[in-house]
């Protein structure tokens, strides 16, 4: 797409960009660079690199986020727990819950009227890029 090139010299460290890119650079130019380009109600392809699926602020924790954040969120969602249950115990209430994750890029591209497709973890052979 023009206007929406964004170039890297690779690094004798790595070989590649991946040293280099970070959520930061990436969500400006997602929103700066790439949405404004791209045909409206666009459907975009989105692998799993770190920076793609970094968290909204309004996303339910994971398992890996720390027992206060979990318990907070929990208690917000009308699930109250002991004061002394273990991580453990609170993990397995969330599970239970099955909140589905919310991704900050998915929520700056709906804002703009387009759709994120995610591909599974793992399967290189669905990025022909």
């Amino acid at each position: 797409m023009t206007g929406s090139k964004l170039v890297f010299k690779s690094t004798r460290k790595t070989g590649d960009y991946h040293g280099q890119m970070n959520w930061d650079l990436f969500k400006k130019w997602f929103a700066e660079m790439l949405l404004p380009n791209i045909p409206q109600k666009a459907f975009i392809i989105m692998d799993n690199a770190l920076y793609h699926n970094i968290l909204s602020d309004h996303s339910p924790p994971t398992p890996q986020s720390c027992k206060k954040k979990i318990k907070e969120w929990l208690e917000q969602n009308k699930v109250y727990c002991r004061d002394d249950c273990l991580k453990a115990e609170l993990i397995e209430i969330l599970k239970k819950m099955a909140p589905e994750l919310i991704y900050a890029v998915d929520k700056i591209a709906t804002a703009q009227g387009h759709k994120v497709l995610r591909t599974p973890p793992y399967h290189p052979g669905l990025q022909r890029i």
